[in-house]
């Protein structure tokens, strides 16, 4: 009668579950969740075996330690070796984990490691390229500079160039004008020279002229005079003789005017 009551109570429970999901694994896990329930340790034992394979549930082997100990605790007779196996199997899964946190802890380190050297090079490649900047630009202030530098001496020489043909041209200027300053001074020399001698000719030949001249007057006053002293001496000898004879045939007939033809 027990077990008569026990098989409709599986049945009516197999009926709920299987209307309550479709896929047959959640169906045969919830069946089996609420025979656990129920203290069945067939059933517990079933559940551990289904949360370790991870069949119509999640796989949890803690759930499946939790409901192999909960069928020890029952009695099951297999519920310790199932508890090895899936402590074994947590081991396997914590040594795999600690693998897989080691690894991921090393990745990490890793990456860290990575990230930091690229910071690093990036920094070290930041300071480089700041530096060449830096450089280029004191390279081309230099350049500039340079370049200023030698365009002011350019002008510089340009403008002493210029100076100095300048001064060579006012220099040159200056040195024809004294010439033709010399030109013309000896020319007004000459000249004055020239005036001088003909002034001085002209003066002598008016002081020989007046001189000839006074010569000439002279000797006329003097002819004059001899010429009045022969006509006064012819006169007087006229006189005493009574004008007997021819006075142009006398002595005195040369120096009087009278007397020639």
């Amino acid at each position: 009668m027990k077990t008569l009551l026990v098989s409709l109570f599986v049945v009516v429970l197999a009926m709920d579950v299987s209307m309550a999901a479709d896929d047959p694994m959640q169906s045969l896990f919830l069946f089996q969740e609420q025979m656990a329930q129920g203290g069945n340790a067939a059933a517990m034992m079933k559940l551990g075996e289904m949360y370790e394979k991870g069949e119509g549930t999640t796989r949890d082997l803690n759930k499946a330690r939790e409901m192999y100990e909960q069928a020890k605790a029952k009695g099951h007779p297999k519920a310790d070796e199932a508890l090895s196996k899936v402590n074994k199997q947590q081991s396997r899964v914590n040594n795999q984990a600690q693998k897989e946190k080691a690894a991921k802890e090393k990745a990490a380190k890793e990456k860290a490691a990575r990230d930091k050297a690229a910071k690093e090079q990036a920094a070290q490649q930041r300071v480089a390229n700041e530096k060449a900047a830096k450089e280029k630009a004191a390279q081309q202030k230099a350049a500039k500079e340079k370049a200023n530098k030698e365009a002011q001496a350019k002008r510089l020489a340009e403008e002493r160039d210029k100076a100095r043909a300048e001064l060579e041209r006012q220099k040159a200027a200056h040195q024809q004008a004294t010439r033709e300053k010399a030109a013309r001074e000896k020319a007004a020399k000459e000249k004055a020279k020239r005036d001088a001698l003909a002034k001085k000719q002209k003066d002598d030949a008016a002081r020989r002229a007046a001189q000839q001249k006074a010569a000439q007057q002279k000797l006329a006053q003097q002819k004059a005079a001899e010429e009045a002293a022969a006509r006064k001496k012819a006169g007087k000898e006229a006189e005493k003789k009574g004008f007997k004879s021819d006075p142009c045939k006398g002595a005195a007939a040369r120096v009087m005017s009278t007397c020639k033809k």
